[in-house]
């Protein structure tokens, strides 16, 4: 059983004390449970210095797994490099990283490269526009809703309401209330 990816999906589903009991279950055999322990920390707004400590001494065995190509490691790697936990922050290994991962069909790197090349301007729109291109054929709703935004912003009504519709279909809650709300105007 994989118990990183099986606690990720309950965190998603904010199902917090089983995508605990997952994470915890798995530490010893999976290091990637320590990153998902300082996501569920993060999502709960509690103090970060017990599982940045955990995962800091588990964050070399991430980054061996990261370097032989593992898309879940390559994300929690760029993750770690995007804001500088466990690790000095630096986005350019954060791209490198995201970037491998992404390209291994990984929907939510896909989704936070294109946030980090929407970042950089009118520059990085089209490549922006890839990757969430590709994190939205991941299923990735955030990436869904990016789009449609996007789409709404530039005026293509059509395109954001196929993208606001797919995001909504997510079941979140935000997402849906947006979607209603665009069909409305």
């Amino acid at each position: 059983m994989d118990h990183y990816q099986q606690g990720r999906a309950f965190l998603s589903q904010r199902e917090l004390e089983k995508a605990r009991a997952c994470f915890i279950e798995g530490l010893e055999a999976d290091p990637k449970c320590a990153y998902g322990l300082v996501a569920l920390a993060a999502t709960l707004g509690q103090d970060m210095a017990a599982p940045l400590s955990r995962l800091a001494k588990v964050l070399p065995q991430i980054m061996l797994l990261a370097d032989s190509a593992d898309p879940e490691a390559c994300f929690i790697a760029a993750r770690c490099y995007e804001t500088g936990s466990g690790i000095g922050a630096d986005i350019h290994a954060a791209m490198k990283y995201y970037t491998r991962a992404a390209m291994k069909g990984h929907g939510d790197a896909a989704f936070n490269l294109g946030c980090i090349y929407m970042q950089m301007g009118p520059g990085g729109e089209q490549l922006a526009l890839e990757f969430f291109g590709k994190a939205a054929d991941a299923q990735c709703a955030d990436a869904q809703f990016a789009l449609g935004y996007y789409y709404e912003s530039h005026g293509d009504l059509s395109a954001a309401k196929n993208w606001y519709e797919k995001a909504a279909q997510s079941g979140d809650p935000g997402m849906v209330a947006k979607y209603h709300d665009f069909l409305n105007l």
